[in-house]
């Protein structure tokens, strides 16, 4: 039962991970076309 409950609670964090991941690659972008329509 602890296996399952620590499978769970890292998946969660990789989840978060992929999150945090995602928000950044997201802002880059963005920031990456204001750049070029500001040129």
């Amino acid at each position: 039962m602890n296996k399952l409950v620590f499978s769970r609670r890292r998946k969660n964090k990789d989840v978060a991970n992929q999150f945090k991941k995602d928000l950044m690659g997201t802002k880059y972008l963005f920031e990456k076309t204001l750049s070029s329509n500001r040129v």
